[in-house]
């Protein structure tokens, strides 16, 4: 009966807080999203299912399907609307993942920000056997078919509201932005703020740059550790970067990898440069 009546509210924000989870997605994850979101006690819709656009036929994962996490927390008299598209790190979709993405949540509710927040699952989680050499968006255009599905599915949003899409890369995610704008569907979702989040590695951000993020007006914020690989591949990037958009922000201990992935959002210039306080 409950998941009747939350279907039928399904496109009134806010009226079905409990998540709602599609039939195969693998138990253990929607166990630990339902133990986040109580621990949380935050009062939002929130969705775990499956996305076209994200190759969710997946052989290596435990159940053969990975899936993806929408939360949309719209604030009525917010003019501004954020849609966030987190991609998670090497082993991450997990309860240690799922812990940090709760955490921004609550954060962003106390901060008043309407939001909506999609976390794919991508090739290298903690479900899948053997993630080297692995890639997602292979396919063209595939991460803007992902976005548009994964839109689709949440609850209708005010149209008198300003949307800004932000994509943020922790850790491998980072191959994940390279690849969206190699095969297109990264910058045709016009993205205002681009997030790297000591993500770097190898030739992923100059990739990126290259493929098509040089050619739009996005904001580009990128966080590295000091004296790391990923500090290395931003001087490489800083030979071809002339882009007054772009900010480099080099991080020192106390700051470690997971800590700038537990923190990027809130340190980062987007809400502060759209939202007057």
């Amino acid at each position: 009966m409950i998941r009747f009546i939350c279907l039928f509210f399904l496109l009134l924000p806010n009226l079905c807080y409990a998540l709602q989870s599609e039939a195969g997605v693998l138990q253990k994850t929607v166990n630990e999203l339902s133990n986040c979101e109580k621990a949380s006690k935050l009062k939002i819709w929130s969705w775990v299912g499956f996305v076209n656009g994200n190759n969710e036929h997946d052989p290596k994962h435990s159940n053969g399907k990975r899936s993806t996490f929408i939360t949309h927390n719209e604030k009525v008299n917010a003019k501004t609307h954020f849609v966030i598209v987190w991609f998670h790190g090497m082993h991450g979709y997990n309860a240690g993942t799922f812990d940090g993405i709760y955490d921004y949540l609550v954060w962003l509710d106390k901060q008043n920000i309407s939001v909506t927040f999609i976390l794919p699952e991508l090739p290298w989680s903690s479900n899948v056997n053997g993630i080297d050499g692995r890639y997602v968006w292979v396919k063209q255009d595939s991460f803007k078919t992902f976005y548009d599905n994964a839109l689709a599915k949440v609850p209708k949003l005010s149209k008198s509201k300003e949307t800004h899409v932000i994509v943020a890369g922790h850790s491998r995610g980072g191959k994940s932005i390279a690849w969206a704008a190699k095969t297109g569907g990264l910058c045709k979702v016009n993205p205002t703020w681009v997030i790297w989040s000591d993500a770097t590695y190898g030739s992923w951000l100059q990739k990126a740059w290259e493929y098509c993020l040089k050619d739009i007006p996005v904001h580009m914020e990128i966080f590295y550790l000091r004296n790391t690989e990923t500090q290395t591949s931003v001087k490489k990037f800083q030979l071809i970067n002339n882009s007054t958009l772009v900010e480099l922000i080099p991080m020192s201990s106390p700051w470690y990898h997971g800590k700038i992935g537990d923190n990027v959002l809130k340190i980062s210039d987007v809400f502060k440069l759209f939202i007057k306080q």
